[in-house]
């Protein structure tokens, strides 16, 4: 309708050059004159009529042999024909014009287009890329984003494309369409496809074959795996792919980092990633994901808006008031241009009409809202109420949902009929609103005393229309409408299970706004006994959550409100077999709580008061772990004794129960405790297959925990040139997981060794790194009291003498009162050193008995004798060679009996010295 003014694209043009082409192309093709009779038969008697009289000449002028001669617009051709007929011939219908209104030209975004194409053209060549496409609503960030759909299409590109939704949305909900069509493109491996199973439940469906179960790993872990098998699986198109994620500020945190990992991998692969977002509701966006381009679009020009308005209506072209109108009342938003067009054709009846409508001025105020009101009445009155109810559940029509709402529904004439209103689209396979602002629109006007029950009728339609596992990845969404249908009950339900769907898949930020939201909906309950015990296990489940995200002053708060509700159930000795449990994990949360935050006295105390629960209940995993944490917290301390058993019963039962994160903290720390306690070819062993079971797993994070147990546990041997092998590693891994608390202890640890190597000045440095980490986090970490014992006996070796006796009195001083054996037996030993350069021979012989007491107390017996060899140094240095002698042979044949290479090795280098 109203194409430019070109003969050649005439109504007759078609016909009249494949008739010619083909008489051209073989002249044996002729046209039978049997059918040209049969043509004229039947049209000449409409030709000859009276209310035909002018046809003749509007037939001639349509098939005429001259373009020239030819009408120049089909609305040429409705006009005689109406003149000549006397019919009326509509020469435009609603239909017609959301034809041209809901498809406009792509305008003004050549240059956004033209940086597209050349990415994806770069992309088919391997070299991949993400952009950002942001802008304010309505600028046509989805328009450009289709165009752009549509060229990868025609390229053979496989397009898949996600989008975020502001309210109940699912895990990774942006990723949800792009993980099932990517499944369905590529057949995944086991290991890929039993990473996504959890977040695509169908997938065996999907696949026609059964997955096995994906190892469970720590949250940090699992969610590097997950990134790392979508990567996997992009890898293995055979062609470029395109990925389209819209609404972006709407993203969870974990759905951007996916984002952020793909980025980073797009760079070497057919990869072209596209996303969009609202950049006034998300501004800082783009600063998480630095590989991203940002497209930033732009209002409309004055230009722009003319050539928009022109290829929807070509008669406005030479009305200039009224182009200039259009401009000024939109701003240069292309949707409010369009809907205002549309309001003024609507009002007119035909689009080259609109120049001759009442203009008001100031339009926009409030006035967009009214327009957008009056284009969904035109939606039939009866269609309304589902079509508000469809607003409701999203953007995207799910036909399931609104199946359950109005079963007595034709679907797909009520689709019809909300299309040909233009309030809902075609999106590739999906409908959805035509624009969220035309969504926001209806949820807007629906009155505050229908908006609870209309939530209602959407939780029970998802309810009905939805069971098991399909109803379970749909939890979010259930608990945000029944939250808004004000069923307290079951809002806390479903905040629960979507809480725990969340902890899962290791999405802890989802999972803590759903438990806060579990325990908000339990609070308006009655507290019955069942409502205590679940805010009890959903208070002690978001402290599990937050263990590292939120402040031991938060935490310590949420377990004494646990507490106080499992109080409120009665006397402690009556308690039930499973309140007896809530409360061991009570005691539980609080020991880690204290761990965390260095307190590793407390910790144990609490840890120990866990234990009694564990062995009467008979809960394998409660004692597993409470053995393990206390094992750990007791190996930091020194008590490495005491830490042994616990942490090698602790090992099976967590291999058994399928927990590799808390066995490789029991495994390594037992390595450990076994390399302390001179059992070292052991301990060795041990730790080689912590680290040989964290390569098979392939994942940074546990990789880096494996090495630093094992080159923490080379400390207690003296082994300083493995130590400085195994905390490279870690820092070299910490570099790709960003754990700043690995990277802190490992920079820490090789200062420390590089210092008993000889590189004083290296040593320095490393150490300075780890504590700039370490305050950089808060000042308190794990370890503090050793690398403190650390810095003294770093400065003993670089000569500062005074300020190593001063450091090591203070660390002594500190260490004794709590019970630090490992750091106080170092510290004794530095303060022994420095008295014995200080010619104080007596006052340093009892701080070398000092420190081999309180290192064997602790059962570190290689560190006792590397007190002993120090101090044999300083009685030979006095004059007192059989005592020296002793010493050494002492130490020597422990040394030879456990095959403690590198310290026998200092040892004999010591002997020798000033001999």
């Amino acid at each position: 309708m109203n194409g430019p003014d070109q003969a050649a694209d005439d109504p007759a043009t078609v016909d009249t050059l494949s008739f010619k082409e083909l008489r051209n192309l073989s002249p044996q093709i002729t046209v039978p004159q049997s059918t040209r009779s049969s043509w004229k038969s039947r049209t000449e008697p409409y030709l000859r009529s009276e209310t035909s009289a002018g046809l003749p000449q509007i037939v001639g002028r349509l098939l005429a042999p001259d373009p020239m001669d030819r009408y120049a617009s089909a609305l040429d051709v409705l006009h005689d024909l109406n003149r000549t007929t006397g019919r009326e011939l509509r020469l435009e219908t609603i239909v017609t014009r959301e034809s041209f209104l809901q498809t406009p030209e792509l305008v003004g975004r050549d240059e956004e287009l033209n940086r597209l194409c050349v990415a994806l053209d770069a992309a088919g060549d391997g070299r991949g890329s993400t952009w950002f496409v942001s802008g304010e609503s309505g600028l046509g960030k989805s328009r450009l984003l289709s165009e752009l759909r549509t060229l990868a299409l025609v390229r053979g590109a496989p397009v898949m494309s996600g989008q975020a939704v502001a309210e109940g949305g699912r895990f990774f909900q942006v990723w949800m369409p792009v993980l099932r069509s990517l499944c369905l493109r590529v057949d995944p491996p086991d290991f890929e496809a039993s990473v996504l199973k959890p977040l695509v439940p169908e997938l065996p469906t999907l696949l026609s074959r059964s997955i096995p179960d994906a190892a469970q790993l720590s949250p940090k872990d699992a969610l590097s795996r997950l990134f790392k098998a979508v990567a996997g699986l992009l890898r293995m198109q055979d062609r470029v792919a395109v990925i389209l994620l819209e609404d972006l500020q709407w993203a969870d945190a974990d759905s951007l980092q996916l984002l952020a990992h793909l980025s980073v991998c797009a760079c070497q692969t057919r990869l072209l990633i596209i996303g969009s977002y609202r950049h006034e509701e998300a501004p800082a966006l783009p600063d998480g994901i630095p590989e991203a381009t940002l497209l930033k679009l732009r209002p409309l020009d004055r230009i722009g808006c003319i050539r928009l308005t022109a290829s929807l209506c070509e008669t406005l072209s030479d009305k200039p008031e009224v182009m200039e109108y259009l401009y000024r009342q939109s701003e240069g938003n292309v949707f409010f241009l369009i809907e205002i067009i549309r309001e003024f054709a609507d009002r007119a009846g035909r689009l080259d009409l609109i120049d001759q409508v009442p203009r008001p001025e100031h339009l926009l105020t409030g006035g967009i809202a009214r327009v957008m009101r009056r284009r969904i009445a035109r939606v039939p009155e009866g269609d309304r109420p589902l079509l508000t109810l469809a607003a409701i559940v999203g953007r995207e029509v799910d036909f399931s949902i609104l199946q359950a709402l109005a079963p007595e529904f034709d679907l797909s004439k009520w689709l019809l009929r909300s299309s040909n209103a233009g309030i809902l689209e075609r999106q590739a396979e999906r409908w959805r609103f035509a624009h969220d602002q035309l969504r926001e629109a209806i949820l807007t006007d629906i009155p505050p005393n229908e908006r609870s029950r209309a939530h209602g009728l959407v939780a029970r339609a998802i309810e009905s229309a939805y069971a098991g596992s399909s109803r379970e990845e749909r939890s979010a969404s259930l608990a945000y409408h029944f939250e808004l249908a004000g069923e307290a009950e079951k809002s806390s339900f479903y905040s629960l299970q979507a809480g725990d769907i969340a902890t899962r898949l290791c999405a802890y930020g989802e999972a803590r706004q759903h438990y806060t939201a579990a325990l908000r909906a339990a609070d308006r309950l009655s507290m019955t006994d069942a409502n205590r015990r679940n805010q009890i296990d959903t208070l002690l489940k978001l402290v599990y959550t937050c263990f590292v995200s939120d402040s031991a002053e938060e935490n310590f708060s949420r377990v004494i409100k646990a507490r106080s509700l499992l109080d409120g159930l009665g006397d402690q000795e009556l308690f039930s077999h499973e309140d007896k449990l809530r409360l061991a994990r009570i005691e539980s949360a609080k020991g880690r709580i204290h761990f965390y935050r260095g307190d590793i006295a407390e910790a144990i105390n609490h840890y120990r008061r866990v234990l009694p629960i564990a062995e009467t209940s008979g809960d394998e995993e409660l004692l597993a772990l409470s053995s393990c944490l206390i094992g750990t917290a007791l190996l930091v301390q020194g008590h490495m004794l005491e830490a042994a058993p616990l942490l090698a019963q602790a090992v099976a039962p967590l291999e058994h129960l399928g927990e590799p994160f808390e066995w490789f903290r029991a495994a390594g720390y037992h390595g450990a405790s076994l390399i302390a306690t001179g059992r070292y070819e052991e301990g060795v062993a041990r730790l080689a297959s912590v680290v040989a079971r964290a390569k098979e797993i392939d994942q940074p994070s546990i990789l880096s925990a494996a090495y630093l147990m094992r080159g923490s546990a080379y400390l207690f041997s003296g082994d300083w040139p493995l130590v400085i092998d195994n905390l490279e590693e870690v820092v070299e891994l910490a570099n790709i997981t960003g754990d700043k608390l690995h990277m802190s202890l490992a920079w820490s640890g090789i200062g420390w060794a590089r210092s008993h190597m000889g590189s004083v000045k290296e040593a320095g440095i490393c150490r300075r790194k780890g504590v700039d980490i370490a305050q950089a986090m808060g000042g308190r970490l794990m370890l503090e009291d050793w690398y403190q014992a650390a810095d003294a006996e770093m400065c003993l070796h670089s000569g500062e003498l005074g300020l190593a006796l001063h450091l090591a009195e203070a660390v002594a001083d500190q260490s004794r009162g709590a019970g630090r054996l490992f750091s106080l037996g170092i510290a004794e030993r530095v303060q022994g050193e420095v008295l014995a350069q200080y010619a104080h021979s007596s006052e340093a012989d009892r701080h070398m008995r000092n420190s081999v007491a309180a290192l064997e107390e602790g059962g570190m017996v290689l560190q006792a004798d590397l007190s002993r060899a120090n101090w044999a140094v300083q009685l030979r240095r006095r004059g007192s060679g059989d005592d020296a002698q002793h010493l050494f042979h002492q130490v020597q044949g422990r040394f030879e009996r456990v095959g403690c290479a590198f310290a026998l090795s200092e040892l004999r280098r010591l002997e020798a010295q000033d001999n």
